[in-house]
């Protein structure tokens, strides 16, 4: 994290608001072309007004100044926690639960977060280390300085970045949808032409077979899954795609079943895979197509 620098720009040029002068409402609409050089007062009232809304938000999040509290407290309720379960069920009450509010109490890991709330029980980011039935808890929102704060930056960057762009995230992290890619596969509520993102490495115990169609599926960078099955990737329908993947030690990496036609398979790496891709059972004339795949 960038430390706080000490000063702000503190830009009033001359003190003279003929100095500051915004753009006209149709350059705003444009904006600057190549090779315009823009008028000095525009650049002096884009500085001064960065510069405001700099020293509003450090005035807002700074601790004793007339802005947030530090976390304030949500709701108060009881629930039952399991160790080493992130579950809190039977919770005597949720209004106002949210993701990403702080979660405290006995047998609650410090700095844990709500990560998702389902009626009457809610998933916490770290395992609970102790058994309690009836147990005191304090859900605050996060309006502190430092590490919460960037937390929560790193959230959001995550959660715009990575949905907006795909329909399906499996993983652990922020934006995660599903924790397994055989779990994405199987939930109804996801049919054909999805756009996926796996952004957790994994050994899957089974064999994943891509039974839906029209999915492309993208590995995020430094992404990999390793053996856990003889066979990783079965693809029984059509016009699934592959990107950027990453496969470690499988008898057979990607596998193509008669019904896995007009596929590809793009920029994968195969490290000590015996087979990469068979596609011998794709009928002739609708086989998958393979490009850039990188061996080790």
């Amino acid at each position: 994290m960038v430390a706080k620098p000490g000063n702000h720009l503190d830009w009033v040029p001359s003190g003279l608001s003929t100095y500051i002068q915004p753009p006209t409402v149709g350059q705003q609409a444009t904006g600057w072309v190549f090779g315009q050089a823009p008028p000095f007062e525009y650049m002096n009232w884009l500085f001064y007004y960065t510069d405001q809304w700099i020293q509003y938000f450090d005035q807002v999040l700074t601790p004793g100044a007339a802005g947030l509290t530090a976390n304030p407290v949500v709701l108060i309720t009881t629930g039952t926690i399991t160790l080493n379960s992130d579950q809190v069920t039977g919770l005597a009450a949720t209004t106002d639960i949210q993701p990403g509010q702080v979660v405290t109490g006995t047998g609650i890991a410090a700095n844990t977060l709500v990560q998702a709330i389902n009626g009457t029980t809610v998933q916490l980011s770290k395992v609970a280390t102790a058994t309690l039935a009836v147990d005191p808890l304090t859900f605050s929102h996060q309006f502190a300085t430092g590490g919460n704060i960037q937390r929560q930056l790193d959230q959001l960057d995550a959660a715009i970045n990575i949905n907006r762009a795909y329909d399906i995230v499996v993983g652990s992290g922020p934006g995660s949808t599903h924790t397994t890619l055989a779990e994405a596969v199987a939930d109804a509520n996801y049919g054909t032409n999805q756009r996926v993102l796996i952004t957790a490495s994994a050994t899957p115990a089974s064999t994943i077979v891509l039974s839906k169609a029209g999915w492309r599926i993208t590995m995020a960078p430094g992404v990999s899954y390793t053996a856990g099955a003889a066979t990783g990737i079965q693809i029984s329908a059509n016009a699934v795609e592959l990107y950027n993947w990453r496969m470690v030690g499988y008898t057979t990496a990607v596998q193509f079943l008669i019904g896995g036609t007009y596929g590809r398979v793009m920029t994968t790496w195969f490290n000590t895979c015996t087979t990469e891709i068979d596609d011998s059972a794709a009928p002739a004339g609708k086989k998958p197509v393979t490009l850039a795949n990188i061996t080790e």
